[in-house]
């Protein structure tokens, strides 16, 4: 009887332990389970969110957004170190979508991951978009700003980098940029591709003065000229001292700040 009892207590003992030995491998294969999940939880969160191409730029709809018509950047998630480029147009679930806003007027362009911001050199923008306020603010070692839209684009409140050196822009639009809304606050700083300053073409305006000989407008001092004729047609013979019309005619010529209308025989 004895002997009875001690084996239905071995085979019991044998039981809670193999109990034991399937309780503690459920745990560590659950612990790795939860642990796994926890890791991938940012990852899925990010692939919920992003709407990134090849580029690791950032951007929602906006304006015609269910056309595709047009996007705004929001953020850049690669390193910027080499300098900041806004394209005019990016592709976005598969349709070419025009830049139409930089930053959404509260909040500056983010950067990812987030140092990038303080070792980005300079930026440049292609895009023929709105820049709103802020969206730059918080880029404090940018240095330089390069334009390539000739007409300058509506510019926000605080959208600048704070310590900004030089503001460059195409040819001959240096004075354009300089007296544009926003902008003229930065006239000091604006100058174009070779280097003509906003401050000097503005120095130079109380002198020019625009004359005509034959078919050969003169204006004295290189400055921008324009030349409209009676139809409305507008031609723009840039950074120039002269310019010759092609026939005669009655010219509206604007050249530096002055307007003049002219007869060419």
């Amino acid at each position: 009887m004895q002997k009875k009892f001690m084996c239905a207590i071995n085979m019991y003992e044998n039981v809670i332990f193999a109990l034991e030995s399937i309780e503690k491998e459920i745990m560590t294969k659950y612990s790795i389970m939860m642990t796994i999940a926890l890791l991938a939880l940012p990852a899925m969160a990010a692939m919920a969110t992003n709407l990134s191409d090849e580029s690791g730029t950032d951007w929602e709809y906006v304006n015609g957004a269910d056309e595709g018509a047009g996007i705004r950047i929001k953020a850049f998630s690669e390193s910027v170190k080499d300098g900041c480029v806004i394209e005019n147009t990016y592709t976005l679930n598969g349709e070419l979508c025009v830049v139409k806003q930089i930053g959404n007027g509260t909040a500056s362009v983010r950067v990812n991951p987030a140092y990038s911001i303080s070792l980005c050199p300079s930026i440049t923008i292609k895009a023929d978009a709105e820049i709103c306020a802020n969206a730059f603010k918080s880029w404090s070692k940018v240095k330089t700003l390069t334009m390539e839209v000739e007409t300058p684009p509506a510019l926000g409140a605080d959208a600048l980098p704070e310590n900004l050196e030089k503001i460059i822009v195409p040819a001959g639009m240096a004075s354009t940029y300089g007296e544009a809304k926003g902008w003229s606050e930065y006239k000091e700083l604006i100058e174009d591709v070779n280097g003509v300053k906003a401050t000097a073409i503005g120095d130079l305006r109380e002198a020019i003065d625009i004359s005509v000989k034959g078919r050969v407008i003169e204006v004295g001092e290189a400055t921008r000229i324009i030349v409209t004729d009676m139809t409305g047609r507008r031609t723009d013979y840039g950074i120039a001292k002269r310019c010759e019309i092609g026939k005669s005619g009655v010219y509206v010529v604007s050249a530096g700040n002055r307007t003049k209308k002219i007869v060419v025989r």
